[in-house]
């Protein structure tokens, strides 16, 4: 009589490796994917506005603060250094002086990091104050008259020295 090994069949190593390789992305996409749920849901957007109607009504006033800065002739060289000294040397048609001018820094994508900061004039003549420090990257420069009649807004990297805001 002759006995026979009963041998147990366990699946191959490299089958096995194969079916945890496949089931790998499935799982990893389930995950991720309730992850950027979860920042959907609790995250703030601060691009997204609320009221797109006074946004549009808004759009008019911009482009007339526009076309005054070119009629007249507004020029505006901006220093800021990372220490958040800043001045500007401002230039017109204008035959009043601006008793104070408006410096808004607004970021591109951080609505948080924007600024509002209102320019005295000295008595050599340039507008000083001081802005938040270490400021670095893309930022839009909005300047505006005492009263907003006028606006200029450009994109520049900061800090910066001698950059000229034009119309």
């Amino acid at each position: 009589m002759s006995s026979q090994t009963i041998q147990s069949k366990q699946p191959d190593p490299k089958k096995r490796n194969w079916l945890y390789f496949i089931m790998f992305f499935p799982l990893a996409s389930v995950f991720l994917s309730s992850i950027m749920i979860y920042h959907a849901v609790k995250g703030k957007d601060s691009l997204v506005s609320d009221n797109y109607y006074k946004d549009g009504l808004d759009i008019n006033q911009t482009i007339g603060q526009d076309r005054l800065a070119k009629k007249l002739a507004v020029r505006a060289y901006v220093s800021i250094d990372a220490e958040g000294n800043a001045l500007i040397d401002l230039k017109s048609l204008a035959k009043t002086k601006e008793p104070f001018v408006t410096l808004k820094l607004v970021h591109p994508t951080l609505g948080e990091r924007d600024s509002v900061t209102k320019f005295l004039p000295t008595a050599e003549g340039p507008y000083v104050a001081e802005v938040p420090e270490n400021l670095s990257g893309n930022w839009y420069l909005d300047l505006y008259a005492h009263d907003e009649s006028w606006r200029v807004r450009q994109k520049t990297s900061l800090p910066t020295e001698n950059y000229l805001l034009a119309p």
